[in-house]
């Protein structure tokens, strides 16, 4: 009995012990743990490269967008000197033609033209003109860079040439209407060049009518060099449109521009005139009024100030309609803009 006592003891001691800690999850399934830590550094690594290529591309989109604006901009300077001596240099020094993307190549060679054009230098323009074409994907910069070249061709009076230059089918007018317009008014002007009036007024027509109302906000499109506006574009549209028309046709013309554009108020303005002169008096009364109703806080002031930049047949247009509405309209007086 004394024999065993210390066993029972023992076994006694052994029962109160505390049992052994368990092992962490990561060290009884090691094999398991190592994957899942594997998989979540792979997918945090994933995640921050892909972040970094989004936020490159963003740096690179916004870079190549800055550049574009810069090269557009060098119209500014071509106004300034006609002679075309600044803007060619730039592009010779500033942007060469090989240290540009291809998708600018074509601009430079627009830009080119353009300052060509401006010096009188017609030939070397025409043919800067075909090398923009040439250089430009299909799309939109393509006819953007068919139209330019066919109106350089137009100024040198090549009408069948400048017809040929607009080779390719037009755009899709549903989504780019602006550039339909364009090649509409140019196909026109050969039209009309070849007193062929009734055709031009239909080209002009039917580019008309496939303009949305109301015309898209966003509409814009960098073309001969300048950013052209919608409003600016189809109010150009609706004035070649009524040169063509009787009055009637003029006066319904100047209405739908209203519709077209109807919160600029250089447009109402414009189809105020051309509602006076088609004899429709109460509809240019009502246009100018909602010109004034645009710029309600400097109504009268702005429609001064466009007033001093009119042509003169027109600001005259423009003071008797004022009159009548009881505006005092001076040609003669600066306005501000």
């Amino acid at each position: 009995m004394d024999g065993q006592r210390p066993r029972v003891e023992q076994a006694q001691a052994g029962a109160k012990a505390p049992a052994a800690a368990a092992l962490p999850w990561r060290l009884r399934h090691p094999v398991l743990s190592r994957s899942l830590l594997y998989g979540l550094g792979l997918v945090l690594l994933v995640a921050l490269v892909m972040a970094w290529m989004d936020r490159r591309a963003v740096n690179e989109a916004d870079e190549h967008l800055a550049l574009q604006k810069k090269m557009e901009n060098l119209s500014i300077p071509l106004q300034q000197d006609p002679s075309g001596t600044v803007v060619l240099r730039a592009l010779e020094e500033d942007y060469p033609l090989a240290g540009l993307p291809d998708d600018l190549r074509g601009l430079h060679h627009r830009m080119r033209a353009l300052a060509l054009a401006s010096a009188g230098r017609l030939d070397e323009a025409i043919a800067a003109g075909a090398e923009a074409v040439n250089a430009e994907s299909p799309g939109v910069g393509r006819e953007l860079a068919q139209l330019e070249h066919a109106r350089m061709l137009l100024r040198a009076k090549r009408n069948d040439e400048a017809l040929g230059a607009l080779r390719d089918p037009p755009s899709d007018l549903d989504t780019i209407p602006l550039v339909g317009v364009f090649r509409a008014q140019t196909r026109a002007t050969v039209a009309v060049r070849q007193e062929q009036r009734e055709q031009a007024k239909g080209l002009l027509a039917k580019a008309w009518g496939g303009l949305a109302e109301p015309l898209p906000a966003s509409s814009e499109v960098f073309f001969e060099g300048h950013d052209w506006t919608g409003a600016e574009v189809v109010f150009a549209l609706a004035r070649d449109l009524a040169d063509l028309q009787d009055p009637e046709g003029a006066a319904a013309t100047w209405r739908r521009l209203l519709r077209v554009a109807p919160g600029d108020a250089r447009v109402a303005v414009e189809a105020a005139i051309g509602l006076e002169a088609a004899g429709a008096s109460s509809d240019a009364e009502a246009a100018l009024g909602r010109a004034r109703e645009i710029n309600a806080v400097n109504g009268a002031a702005y429609l001064q100030a466009l007033l001093t930049r009119m042509e003169a047949d027109r600001a005259a247009s423009l003071e008797a309609l004022a009159q009548k509405a009881g505006l005092s309209l001076k040609s003669g007086e600066p306005g501000t803009r």
